[in-house]
């Protein structure tokens, strides 16, 4: 968990998506062979195809253990979930639905997400070892101050990710394989993780 100071401003949260609202923009570009961040590159444009798959399968899958359910239904404060994600980032199309989830166990959690490239003022205040790595979940209290974060990926996925560069891998064969770790691993480092910063915040 990062030690964090930033304050989100209130209109960066009022104009946030919803998930719902995220998933309709997402499938409304791709109807015009488009996807999110202006840029549709074919690459970007099949990991977006693909993202859709993910985060279908995600949703109808994965279950919360019942040490997570014990975590978030003893949140008795209010906690703004805000995401910085891009419908291309297949990261996020891992992770974003497990955080939806967890975020609708408990009425006091409300989540939104907002397009990183459309905010990279936000983004540069909370990079990932220097760089706009998204998922990047900001929890925040109800005066829009962070008081945690968590992204972008699991820490056994991120160092695996790193070891596999280090020994020269291709993106697509380190890719390949980090998506194979994701299949097998069912949205669970994701949950315990951000389990375990919220049990320190409750």
């Amino acid at each position: 968990m990062d030690t964090l100071t930033q304050i989100v401003e209130a209109s960066v949260w009022n104009n946030a998506l919803l998930y719902a609202e995220y998933r309709k923009l997402i499938d409304s570009l791709l109807i015009e062979e488009k996807t999110t961040g202006g840029n549709s590159t074919g690459s970007l444009l099949q990991y977006t195809k693909l993202n859709v798959q993910r985060m279908n399968r995600i949703e109808k899958t994965f279950v919360p253990d019942s040490l997570s359910l014990d975590v978030f239904r003893s949140v008795g404060k209010s906690l703004k979930w805000l995401v910085i994600s891009e419908g291309w980032c297949s990261d996020a199309a891992q992770s974003l639905p497990v955080m939806v989830k967890l975020a609708s166990l408990n009425s006091f959690i409300d989540l939104k997400i907002v397009l990183r490239d459309r905010h990279l003022n936000l983004m540069d205040q909370h990079l990932t070892n220097g760089t706009r790595s998204i998922p990047k979940l900001l929890v925040m209290d109800e005066q829009f101050t962070v008081i945690a974060s968590w992204g972008s990926r699991p820490q056994e996925a991120q160092q695996m990710v790193l070891d596999l560069k280090a020994k020269g891998y291709t993106h697509d064969d380190w890719l390949e394989k980090l998506h194979t770790w994701y299949a097998k691993d069912k949205g669970k480092s994701a949950e315990r993780e951000i389990a375990g910063i919220i049990k320190k915040l409750i």
